[in-house]
């Protein structure tokens, strides 16, 4: 269970400072335990702070082979039939 502290230093979850809140509800029950919901913001590790050619992609090899592949073709019948409608002019 977290430890959840207010001071004039702000929100303080298990001694340490939570900046940039931007929203914050408080529900209690009577078992002397609270329901916290914050939402705020902040850099994810690994994530937010990647440059560009370290960036990670959700897709295998394979889809995006697969992606590519499909993007290309649908291109190609794009040039095709624009080509195609502008051959006589």
């Amino acid at each position: 269970m977290q430890t959840v502290s207010f001071s004039k230093n702000g929100v303080c979850i298990n001694g340490h400072r939570v900046d940039n809140i931007k929203n914050f509800k408080l529900e209690t029950d009577e078992h002397n335990v609270s329901k916290i919901t914050m939402t705020f913001y902040g850099e994810v590790e690994g994530l937010d702070n990647q440059k560009p050619k370290d960036t990670y992609s959700f897709k295998s090899d394979a889809e995006s082979s697969l992606f590519k592949e499909v993007i290309n073709r649908q291109f190609d019948q794009i040039k095709d039939t624009v080509s195609k409608k502008y051959e006589g002019r």
